[in-house]
């Protein structure tokens, strides 16, 4: 079966650098698992909220953020995420596989493996097309199976 993206996919993919673009779409193109993009681009203050999420209003001031706490579990690590848009590209996408049209996490083993099989044919094509992309644990984000990013 071929996949491809969905038009809220491919709209998110054109806020990305281009070669985060280039790669996802090659390998979609070749991938047996669907995927789509859930996360590209966002302004500082949507990272902001992402980063409210889960956090005491103590841990809020000890970074400067005046925004109230956000119910949840704590969805990012960072202020200073590559997701943030910058001269109109953002250098990170987040996918997410989706199994007969149902969104998979990736919270289970089950799950997870089918992020560790796109992250390696993401990793190939990177190297065919010579594209500069790392994957979340490459970088040093462990539990971020789904995140792509360039410098």
């Amino acid at each position: 079966m071929t996949f491809h993206f969905s038009v809220k996919s491919e709209n998110k993919l054109r806020q990305a650098h281009p070669n985060l673009q280039v790669l996802a779409r090659a390998v979609i193109a070749e991938s047996p698992i669907d995927f789509g993009i859930l996360w590209s681009g966002r302004t500082l203050l949507e990272q902001q909220k992402l980063y409210a999420q889960g956090r005491t209003r103590e841990e809020l001031d000890k970074v400067g953020i005046r925004l109230a706490p956000i119910p949840g579990k704590k969805v990012t690590w960072t202020l200073n995420s590559k997701h943030i848009l910058v001269n109109g590209y953002s250098r990170a996408i987040d996918i997410g596989v989706y199994l007969n049209g149902v969104y998979q996490n990736g919270d289970t083993p089950s799950e997870q493996k089918f992020y560790f099989e796109l992250a390696d044919l993401f990793k190939k094509k990177n190297r065919e097309l010579g594209l500069n992309v790392s994957w979340g644990p490459d970088v040093g984000i462990p539990g971020d199976i789904g995140h792509y990013e360039v410098p």
